[in-house]
């Protein structure tokens, strides 16, 4: 005999993740292989990915009536920032459960499933709150740097290998993956869709800026840290033959950051993203597509930080020779001086 249901199939909620009220839909209500019910929840402006699957009977604490602004009104609750002002969407990554597990390895079908996000943000409007684990992970970086210690290159966990995990949660198939640069991107007025295939080229796109910024002009890098990048670029071109008393050669070798640097330096690249994408001519679609993958990234990093980041074994202490070099190393203009 099925359960008592209190909301119907199509019925807009407030659902309530980490004790805040978020707005969601009732697409569907499912019977798993145990016979038990389940509402199937979509929070409104998310990938399908943190869709929610709240057992039928359960969910007195979790759904109910109205918007999430009603709810927060009524019981006094704190807003998410993204409902707060959904006009000038902030990036903290603070979404629904990604339940990875319920989600389908591969997407079937012709068209790869998308998410609508409205409205379209302006260059004026980019902001990208990191989460409190993500911050920390900042603000224990240069605090470590200030007391002289450089974090281990290469990394355990490379800005390459850790795009590549994110890209192998996002549900897509073999055939959408050979076709990647083919993206489906649809305007509706001032609302944006976009496909999973947005959302990988996107990562993809920010490995290559990354790769750019920490390269060039020592960006991304204290100035504590450029002798090491520079001993690195220099080892790379001997293994590869490559005559390093050559200014040009040495610049062509190949040399990318994403295979040495981990989380911490991507970690400021995406810190200081906004204030890079101003300095483009992308118009603001594009940018909201951008963000939009940002985010979706954010949520990802925030999950799995603990596997990519171990703190203090990051790094190692500087010897007195590297210390020397530190302090005659030239001034270039970077992000992080």
């Amino acid at each position: 005999m099925s359960s008592k249901k209190n909301f119907e199939v199509g019925e807009n909620v407030a659902c309530i993740y980490k004790g805040k009220p978020y707005d969601a839909k009732i697409t569907d209500i499912k019977t798993n292989s145990d016979g038990k019910e389940l509402y199937c929840v979509h929070f409104k402006g998310w990938n399908n990915r943190y869709d929610e699957k709240i057992p039928v009977g359960e969910e007195k604490d979790r759904i109910f009536k109205g918007t999430a602004s009603e709810y927060a009104e009524k019981h006094n609750a704190e807003l998410p920032t993204t409902a707060l002002k959904p006009k000038k969407k902030s990036l903290a990554a603070e979404a629904p459960r990604d339940d990875r597990d319920d989600t389908p390895g591969t997407s079937k079908g012709k068209k790869a499933k998308s998410v609508t996000i409205a409205p379209v943000m302006t260059a004026d409007d980019m902001k990208v709150e990191l989460p409190k684990p993500l911050r920390k992970i900042l603000i224990d970086d240069y605090d470590l740097v200030c007391r002289y210690f450089i974090n281990i290159v290469p990394h355990e966990y490379s800005v390459d290998q850790i795009i590549e995990d994110y890209i192998k949660t996002i549900p897509v198939s073999n055939e959408q993956m050979r076709t990647v640069d083919d993206l489906l991107i649809e305007y509706e007025e001032a609302d944006i869709k976009i496909t999973n295939l947005a959302l990988i080229c996107t990562a993809r796109g920010l490995v290559d800026y990354f790769n750019v910024t920490l390269g060039s002009s020592y960006q991304l890098l204290y100035k504590f840290e450029r002798p090491q990048y520079n001993d690195l670029v220099k080892k790379r071109a001997m293994e590869k033959g490559i005559d390093i008393t050559n200014p040009t050669a040495l610049q062509d070798s190949g040399f990318r950051p994403s295979q040495e640097y981990g989380i911490v330096h991507f970690l400021r690249m995406l810190a200081k993203l906004p204030d890079y994408l101003k300095l483009t001519q992308w118009n603001d679609h594009v940018i909201n597509r951008i963000m939009i993958g940002v985010h979706d990234l954010i949520v990802f990093l925030n999950k799995n930080h603990g596997k990519y980041y171990r703190g203090s074994s990051d790094y190692q202490g500087a010897s007195n020779d590297y210390y020397r070099r530190s302090l005659a190393a030239d001034d270039g203009v970077g992000a992080n001086q």
